[in-house]
């Protein structure tokens, strides 16, 4: 049996690219014939079509790691593992959504995968049930510093891995623009939705240690979860507050795995939690003013009541005490040495003016360090419009399938109640069957798609919007667009056709063009050379 893939887009006809819903992009990546090596990337957009972008951008080196990690682990211990964490906490919730749309986007680019969310989840908790971090952080302010940054943070991650774990030497910079929440960059590997060594656009870094690292199976957060949940799910520009918020967020949750969790903000909005296996963080530590003015934060995997330097800190409080007291970019950096798996250093100057210098093992040495400047990674991403309602069930974007040979009734109710003015609410549906047989597209006003004639090609469909009561709304070109959710049965099997909005919807600028009026051509030509 032949397959359709209907991508239900929900987007009024945008001839800018800059108007794109989501994208991704990779900036720069120099990997030697091993693999090893640096990527720097940018993803934005609604969090399915972020992980989407993710997922196509590194569809390959995502499933050579998950092969490695199932043969290092081996097949019973995996699948333990994979059946433990479907039990686990994710937050914020759109976390799933990413991983989801990371999933979909392996497939677009590799369609005999079989990785899954949980395969996913598997890979982003590494930390949690493998490894045992051994990592030093420290982070200054105030005096401590010298111009033109206010704040310095670096974190150097320490661990050992197993040497057939190839794509661990393929080091990642991601940055990443969501319409929730702040933007922030990560420094991980393909595949990593959760935080390893990051900053957000407020210049916080954060980080994780291992401290009592035991690990409780059952309804708990993955600790990387934690950061990211952490440096993200906050609001306002205040630092201040973001460690508040961020203390609410950490007492509120029970970790899967013990650990300190780190958030270095600047101006001494800097702390450091202490978390037990299967139980919500339970104390933070502050920097103290007895100790280094209350200018300086150090973390080992040592706990401290931040009067004296935590055990395996002592070459970073004598840096702090020799040499010039106010610190450079660099001098923060090059204390830490270069034998761990990554170092970054974040230069703070104001809210998204920062530089950020970092660097990753790799079989032999390390990478060459990099400076980029935060901002540049953001350069060119487009809008972000507002979140639209996933509906259904299916996030921003979805796609489903429907056999060739059978009819798509895409009728269905939207669940937006009025337009924004009162009017009638409307929407542009667009239905994509992708299966290339020289087809070249058309825009149909109907509400009834037979895909049984067209067994290839790239073929657009704008179906009319229908009501709760059934009747038929024609698409004004005068009324502002609303998201609206599809739902209908093919004649074969009662398959349910479920989708959601993928893009911002705008008001066109007027009825079918000539344009539009030659695809409706091209695709009534198409379907009846078909014909016998």
């Amino acid at each position: 049996m032949k397959h359709l893939l209907l991508s239900v887009v929900f987007c009024a006809v945008h001839t800018n690219p800059m108007l794109a819903w989501a994208d991704g992009r990779i900036l720069s990546q120099h990997l030697d014939a091993k693999g090893d090596g640096v990527s720097i990337a940018v993803i934005w957009g609604a969090p399915y079509a972020m992980g989407r972008s993710h997922g196509e951008l590194f569809a390959k080196h995502i499933v050579e790691t998950i092969e490695q990690l199932k043969v290092i682990t081996g097949p019973s211990r995996y699948s333990i593992v994979r059946s433990e964490l479907a039990h686990t906490i994710w937050l914020p919730a759109h976390i799933d959504d990413e991983i989801l749309g990371m999933v979909e986007g392996i497939r677009a680019v590799l369609p005999a995968s079989k990785v899954d969310v949980l395969d996913i989840k598997v890979l982003n908790t590494y930390g949690d049930w493998s490894y045992a971090f051994a990592c030093r952080s420290h982070g200054s302010w105030g005096s401590r510093v010298a111009s033109p940054y206010s704040f310095l943070g670096t974190r150097r991650l320490d661990f050992g891995v197993p040497s057939q774990l190839a794509q661990i030497r393929h080091h990642v910079l991601m940055a990443r623009r969501s319409q929730e929440g702040p933007r922030w960059v990560n420094l991980a590997w393909a595949g990593y939705v959760n935080a390893v060594t990051a900053v957000n656009e407020y210049g916080t870094l954060g980080s994780l240690h291992d401290y009592q690292s035991t690990v409780r199976v059952g309804a708990y957060m993955p600790r990387t979860v934690a950061v990211r949940y952490a440096l993200t799910n906050i609001s306002g520009d205040d630092p201040a507050s973001h460690l508040a918020q961020a203390k609410t967020l950490l007492f509120g949750t029970p970790i899967l795995t013990g650990s300190f969790i780190n958030t270095y903000g600047p101006g001494g909005a800097a702390g450091v939690f202490t978390c037990a296996a299967g139980a919500p963080c339970y104390k933070l530590r502050r920097p103290q003013a007895s100790y280094l003015d209350g200018e300086v934060i150090i973390t080992t995997n040592s706990e401290t009541d931040g009067m004296s330097v935590p055990s395996g800190g002592e070459f970073m409080e004598a840096f702090y005490k020799s040499g010039s007291r106010a610190k450079t970019l660099l001098d923060h950096y090059q204390v830490m040495g270069h034998s761990g798996m990554h170092l970054l250093t974040v230069g703070y100057r104001g809210h998204g003016d920062m530089k950020l210098r970092f660097e990753g093992q790799l079989s032999t040495g390390t990478s060459p360090p990099r400076e980029v400047e935060f901002s540049d990674l953001f350069l060119n991403t487009g809008p972000i419009q507002p979140p639209l309602d996933g509906g259904q069930g299916v996030p921003d974007g979805g796609d489903t399938t429907v056999d060739s040979g059978t009819s798509a009734d895409m009728h269905g109710a939207s669940d937006i109640a009025q337009n924004a003015d009162g009017g009638t609410p409307t929407a542009d549906w667009r239905a994509t069957a992708d299966n290339r047989n020289g087809v070249d597209a058309g825009l149909v006003d109907v509400g009834l798609v037979d895909v049984g004639e067209v067994d290839a090609g790239l073929v657009d469909v704008g179906l009319v919007h229908t009501s709760d009561a059934g009747t038929s709304l024609p698409l004004d070109a005068q009324t502002p667009r609303e998201s609206g959710t599809p739902s209908g049965d093919t004649s074969e099997g009662s398959k349910s056709l479920t989708g959601s909005s993928g893009c911002a919807l705008a008001p066109s600028d007027g009825a079918l063009g000539p344009m539009a009026l030659v695809l409706v051509g091209l695709l009534l030509w198409g379907w009846r050379r078909r014909r016998p």
